[in-house]
């Protein structure tokens, strides 16, 4: 099967963790299938070079010269098509999509040469992915699948007078399955008209994400790792951190973004700048070392689709604290952690009860959680009988 994979957002030199969880996505479908042939399209999505701004409009000229193009083998049956785009404000000129979508037939077309048709076109996010896949699976006549990420869905500005705007909506309904990644993503997809929803919750690759082995730290270490921005709820985090009356305790936070500062400058007005450490930007091994090392995960989250954070913390063995607020209502479960509402005040009693509890977990038995429903081959069968449903149709 050869599947030309489209996604909205994929990490790049300036932006190295920006949809990385695409990028690891089509890796577990290269390793779980060689005979698959999958390619990634790419034209800088999120790539700083590629960014256009009255500002400085040069710089992405002169990138765009010296990228024309260009193709990377990662596997043998995994390779990336980069044919380079600009990208700018959505509300002119709709973010240059139609760039965007010539950047991607070339792409495609490369594809073709190399490992002929596509038999499906794999999309990831509504805007752009899925107006891009809308019109390649048109010219090209391949059936596309669109897996649904933006949380909450759809973002606000997709919306107007309670209906999902045309931009995307057109491109929703016309996609030959949608996949949402949990029962509450699908739920609200549907509120809002749509149908052919297929729950399929995102993958870990459980070979990568597992127990260390080494010795727990004495010390009870919490782990929070996300982008800083409102989304993610670190202000309610550290509100409830600082509520806190256990002593000897450490609160590791992973990530960077727009909030990063005001967190900061919020923990030292909190008084809790000495039991707080910023880690900042990490890598996929470093976030592996911190979970492997930590005693137990929080995720504050307002809103998530899943919260693919809380699966990679259980294949470690460790247990986990959540906000309800989505997706993770699906994964935690009472032998695998806590759940709390969205607000400081039921952040700090979880934060308070793990404290006291989280050694009463058992290692195993989240790991085995995580491998029996989140694992790459538990996945990879529910993807290929999909792919090949809508390929049959």
């Amino acid at each position: 099967m050869n599947v030309f994979i489209i996604p909205s957002w994929y990490p790049s030199t300036s932006n190295p963790i920006y949809g990385i969880f695409n990028q690891e996505q089509a890796e577990i479908l290269a390793n779980n299938r060689p005979d698959w042939t999958i390619g990634i399209s790419t034209w800088g999505q999120g790539d700083e070079r590629f960014l256009l701004r009255a500002l400085d409009w040069r710089s992405p000229l002169k990138a765009l010269k010296k990228y024309p193009f260009e193709d990377i083998q990662l596997k043998d049956n995994l390779g990336v098509y980069f044919t380079p785009a600009f990208t700018w404000t959505r509300r002119f000129k709709k973010g240059n999509i139609t760039g965007i979508i010539r950047a991607n037939r070339k792409s495609l077309e490369r594809f073709i040469v190399d490992h002929g048709k596509p038999d499906v076109i794999s999309v990831h996010a509504a805007y752009p992915g899925a107006i891009i896949g809308k019109a390649l699976s048109q010219e090209f006549n391949i059936p596309f699948v669109v897996t649904a990420h933006m949380s909450p869905f759809p973002f606000a500005e997709f919306i107007k007078n309670g209906e999902i705007k045309r931009l995307i909506r057109e491109p929703l309904l016309q996609a030959d399955a949608l996949i949402a990644t949990s029962q509450s993503l699908r739920n609200k997809m549907k509120s809002f008209g749509l149908s052919n929803i297929h729950v399929l919750p995102n993958p870990v690759d459980t070979n990568y994400f597992s127990p260390s082995g080494r010795s727990a730290s004495s010390k009870t270490i919490i782990l929070s790792i996300g982008r800083m921005e409102d989304q993610k709820g670190i202000d309610m985090l550290l509100w409830a951190f600082s509520k806190l009356s256990h002593n000897d305790i450490e609160l590791r936070i992973g990530g960077g973004g727009t909030q990063l500062r005001s967190y900061q400058k919020l923990a030292m007005s909190l008084g809790i700048s000495d039991s707080v450490t910023w880690l900042g930007s990490l890598s996929k091994s470093e976030v592996l070392s911190e979970m492997q090392s930590c005693s137990f995960f929080a995720l504050a989250s307002r809103h998530e689709t899943f919260g693919i954070v809380l699966v990679e913390a259980m294949a470690c063995g460790k247990p986990v604290l959540s906000t309800k607020c989505g997706g993770p209502e699906e994964i935690v479960a009472e032998n695998v952690g806590l759940l709390c509402e969205p607000n400081e005040e039921s952040l700090a009693q979880g934060l308070e009860e793990m404290c006291f509890k989280w050694q009463e977990f058992d290692p195993q038995q989240i790991r085995k959680i995580a491998e029996n429903k989140y694992s790459g081959a538990v996945w990879m069968k529910q993807v290929e009988e999909l792919f090949k449903d809508v390929i049959g149709k």
